[in-house]
């Protein structure tokens, strides 16, 4: 018989953390959530499956979920809104539907082409170490020297 406390695990658990991690819980908030340590957590992935399956797969849908985000806000975008008003006099606000115009936002759009077009869009900083002409480095000394007459 196998020694140590007996373990915590519950199959109900596989769609606790699939939600959690599907809204972009963290592995500490997954544990908080649980009642149990972050360690138990990873031990329960390496034992369980379906564990390990659905924090995988509901962790890659919020990943994405971000991903369609900031392509979203890199190129712009529109959506539907209301605006509410209420004109002077009225005894009930006044909805008025249109669409929204996000224009495209220049940060995210630099953001995103340096990490997926990197060779092309990567900042670089580049260092010449060379003399005059492209020869070498000539060190110049700046000490004065004493006339020859002070000899």
């Amino acid at each position: 018989m196998p020694g140590g406390r007996p373990t915590e695990y519950r199959a109900e658990y596989v769609e606790i953390v699939a939600n959690m991690c599907a809204n972009g819980a963290t592995d500490i908030e997954l544990a908080d959530e649980l009642d149990v340590s972050v360690q138990t957590l990873y031990n329960w992935r390496a034992k369980y499956p379906e564990f390990l399956e659905a924090t995988r797969v509901c962790k890659d849908i919020a990943d994405e979920r971000v991903v369609r985000s900031l392509f979203n806000r890199a190129v712009g975008f529109e959506h539907a809104a209301v605006k509410i008003f209420m004109p002077a006099g009225a005894t009930q606000a006044v909805y008025a539907d249109y669409r929204e115009v996000i224009p495209p936002d220049t940060a995210a759009a630099k953001f995103w082409l340096t990490n997926r077009k990197r060779a092309d869009w990567q900042e670089r900083v580049q260092q010449e170490h060379s003399g005059p002409d492209g020869g070498a480095i000539q060190i110049v000394s700046t000490i004065p020297r004493p006339p020859k007459d002070a000899e």
